[in-house]
């Protein structure tokens, strides 16, 4: 088997990322820069006032991380060399023409462009949908307005989300969106039009703002806010997806597909993204990611429990097998051409249980505590999966708010807690309620995502490819990823462990 060749094909390239300073965006930017020194040119595109202000984006909150202390390694005292000579922070804006890129970007990259990536992405459940329309649906269609004027384009990568099938369940397949498509019975008869979701979330701001010309502007922000909010769910909920982020991602790889015109395009849909597995060290992280939020509080003693169905199966995939993969899709379809989706998932080809990371997330708070920075150690008990939302609303009310609040009403008066601590539990409390209403959707589905198309993309790969390329999430060990990896990287770098 020849394999793709996808080192030999990243030569010379010259390739635009957007969404810079992202999780994802830095891991695929630390491999390409670290197995791909020969490429010509990586542009990141950064949203700042100013090339220099893009620059120092691009120092402070990508080059600085720890991510790149094996590049740092390598290079040495060459490495700020190196990076110079590569890497070419742009300001940029995908709200905007051209992306908002300066004229003599633009034409530059009109001429020399070989390699489009896309990793941004506004991935709140509940964004404003006028915010989330503009950079998961009207963004995308940009980029490839954008890509078709360049002259020498070989593909553009569309970094989506598995979760764009809304509330499908069964096995789901890789499969392209339609334009208008939506996921309602079809009895309905409900026809989703892009055009007019973009007019009725600016007819929603124009009738805010006519109904409060007289109001307070901060509190009228927040009013706004929230009704754009509430729109977007409303709108999402009568189409069939669960939320306005998966909604308008879906929304944005019909865009592409109808006005992608000949362009190669392979639309990358992963799940759950955590820690990476292997490069270039294993546990690399950032942020409070969708699983972690859960687990850093019942870590911190803060919950107990959390709401999902029995035998949930948590559809997990490393960053680093992610990033592999866009490796793979990109020489595919630069040499083939065509639309394709990859499901970057391992809830059919090698599925994790919740209860499987519940155990382990037990077995790691319960037998080493977590210590926080005053050097207090947290007790915890085995963290619990409660197959009902409304006992787990009960649980959270009369084991954890009452009882709080009933000791905190009570330090008050004897003046050992002050209204302010208490004021943090109602906070602490209400932050718990929302998170469930978030991870509903997600916790009571029983989808399965296909992921047939990525398994025959790895299978293309030549041996030493799959060793340097590797995607196949079959032979991932969970226990070992999560005992192992994810937990002690979780608790170092997410929840700053007091040594």
């Amino acid at each position: 088997m020849e394999g793709l060749g996808i080192k030999e094909f990243l030569r010379r390239k010259s390739v635009l990322v957007t969404g810079s300073t992202g999780f994802l965006a830095k891991v695929f930017l630390e491999k390409l820069l670290r197995v791909h020194p020969d490429v010509s040119k990586v542009y990141c595109l950064i949203r700042a006032k100013d090339a220099a202000g893009a620059k120092a984006r691009f120092r402070s909150e990508v080059l600085s991380t720890n991510l790149f202390n094996v590049l740092r390694g390598k290079y040495g005292t060459e490495f700020e060399g190196f990076i110079s000579a590569k890497v070419v922070p742009v300001v940029g804006d995908l709200t905007q023409l051209d992306l908002g890129l300066q004229k003599n970007i633009a034409e530059e990259l009109f001429r020399t462009l070989n390699i489009l990536v896309n990793c941004s992405a506004s991935t709140a459940f509940d964004e404003r949908y006028d915010m989330a329309l503009d950079i998961n649906t009207i963004a995308p269609q940009r980029i490839v307005e954008f890509g078709k004027r360049c002259l020498h384009l070989h593909v553009f990568v569309q970094v989506s989300t598995a979760y764009v099938n809304g509330t499908r369940q069964g096995l789901i397949l890789e499969r392209p969106y339609k334009t208008g498509e939506s996921i309602v019975n079809k009895s309905f008869n409900l026809v989703l039009n892009i055009e007019a979701e973009k007019e009725i979330a600016k007819a929603a701001i124009e009738l805010f703002k006519t109904e409060n010309l007289n109001g307070n502007v901060l509190a009228g922000e927040k009013q706004l806010t929230q009704k754009l909010r509430d729109l977007g769910k409303a709108r999402a909920k009568m189409f069939g997806w669960q939320d306005t982020y998966a909604f308008t991602k879906a929304m944005g790889e019909m865009v592409i597909s109808n006005t992608r015109g000949d362009l190669p395009v392979a639309i990358i849909r992963p799940t759950i993204i955590e820690s990476t597995i292997a490069e270039p060290f294993p546990g690399w992280i950032q942020g409070n990611r969708v699983i972690d939020k859960v687990l850093v509080l019942y870590g911190k003693g803060r919950l107990a429990s959390f709401p999902a169905i029995k035998k949930l199966v948590l559809d997990v995939v490393p960053a680093d097998l992610v990033v592999n993969a866009m490796f793979a899709a990109v020489r595919k379809h630069a040499q083939q051409g065509g639309y394709q989706v990859y499901h970057i998932s391992s809830s059919v080809s090698n599925p994790v249980l919740a209860t499987l990371i519940a155990d382990i997330a037990s077995q790691s708070f319960m037998s080493k505590p977590y210590v926080n920075a005053n050097g207090k150690a947290i007790i915890v008990g085995r963290f619990q999966l409660i197959n009902s939302m409304h006992q787990f609303k009960c649980n959270l009310l009369f084991y954890y708010f009452i009882p709080f609040m009933v000791i905190g009403f009570l330090g008050w008066i004897q003046g050992v807690k002050s209204y302010k601590e208490i004021k943090m539990m109602i906070v602490s409390f209400k932050r718990m309620l929302y998170i469930a209403d978030q991870y509903e959707p997600y916790v009571f589905f029983s989808g399965r995502f296909d992921n047939a198309n990525l398994q025959h993309l790895y299978d293309e790969l030549y041996d030493d490819e799959k060793k340097q390329f590797a995607f196949d999430v079959r032979n991932i060990n969970w226990s070992h990823y999560f005992e192992k990896i994810h937990l002690p990287s979780l608790r170092k770098y997410i929840m700053n462990e007091a040594s």
